[in-house]
């Protein structure tokens, strides 16, 4: 019988030489299915889909970037524009409608005002930063497909709870 490195270098120029026939076999094989699929979209339309590469040169391209850029400074010089036509009313809008939030919060009209005023007098509210964000990945990985992911919402309730 021949050596174990014989039977091993046999065995792998074998196992090479039919991976190698099965890949040409699947390449050729993914050929004649592209071709008879590109053959029979051509007789049942009578063209060819467009290919967005052909027609475009390198000044159209260029010319189509500055357009895109020239179009963004445009509308953030409006929006400048409009935010400091309107920062002054605006201030002044949020300025009043925080005096009016706090006043609500001081006589405790709403369950979200009486949390507020706990958390501004220095005790720990029912959720901060941490805990939402814990629940948030939570939720959102086991939606995503991801059912490990509900130790996190776990871990993040539990925080909300103590």
């Amino acid at each position: 019988p021949p050596p174990p490195s014989a039977r091993l270098a046999r065995f792998s120029r074998r196992t090479r030489t039919r991976a190698e026939l099965a890949f040409e076999e699947w390449r050729d094989q993914a050929a004649e299915i592209r071709g008879r699929t590109a053959a029979k979209w051509r007789g049942r339309l009578g063209w060819r889909p467009p290919r967005p590469w052909e027609g475009w040169s390198v000044e159209g391209t260029d010319a189509a970037a500055e357009r895109c850029r020239t179009r963004w400074r445009q509308s953030i010089e409006r929006f400048d524009d409009w935010f400091n036509g309107h920062f002054y009313r605006i201030g002044a809008a949020a300025t009043s409608r925080r005096v009016e939030f706090a006043q609500r919060c001081k006589e405790g009209e709403s369950p979200v005002a009486s949390a507020w005023m706990s958390r501004s007098s220095g005790s720990k509210g029912p959720i901060d930063l941490a805990t939402g964000v814990l629940v948030g990945v939570g939720v959102g990985g086991v939606l995503q497909g991801y059912a490990w992911m509900a130790l996190f919402a776990l871990w993040g309730a539990t925080r909300g709870v103590r």
